[in-house]
Parts: structure tokens; sequence; C-alpha cells
């Protein structure tokens, strides 16, 4: 799949497209992360208290997906993906 450039604006039909691959590099009980260009989605979920989880969603942006450029909590993993999503949208297209 061909990601937008940096600078091109991601809409709702590229945001369904996006590739999200398992973060094996993270040690929590579910990651995923994506690529777009300059910027890095990441979510991940953690096993809290029983068996309760917190899903955790960041955006990273230049330079190398180092910056911290949004980041939230959601109540399932893919609600997670899409505010990520959303948050990178409202990022490239303020």
């Amino acid at each position: 799949m061909e990601k937008p450039a940096d600078g091109e604006q991601v809409n709702s039909r590229e945001a369904a497209t996006l590739e999200w691959e398992p973060f094996k590099t993270f040690s929590s009980y579910r990651a995923e992360h994506v690529v777009v260009g300059n910027y890095e989605l990441m979510v991940v979920q953690q096993r809290v208290a029983s068996n309760d989880a917190l899903t955790l969603w960041d955006v990273f942006g230049p330079p190398r997906h180092s910056a911290l450029l949004g980041t939230g909590t959601s109540d399932s993993f893919d609600m997670a993906k899409a505010a990520a999503e959303l948050a990178l949208a409202t990022l490239r297209n303020p």
C-alpha cells in the first residue's frame, strides 16, 4: 500500500486502509503501529487489575518519530486506532 508523503492529508478512506502491524518490540498484552510519512501511530493495550485492560494511543512525529504529538486512552483497541488516525488527520490539516 502506498502511504501518503508528509504534508499530504489523510482522509477517512485512507485511514480505513492503513495497515496496522503488530509491534513486537513493546512488552504488553497487545500492541500495533503504523508509519505514515514522518509520523508513527501506536496503540498499546496493557492488562491491569483482574481482567481489565488499559488501551492507550500515541502519535509520534518528526524528527525520526521521536516527538510525542498526541496521546489518549480509549475503551477498545479499535477505538484507539480510530482516535490515533483522527489525531493524525487533525495534525496534518489543522
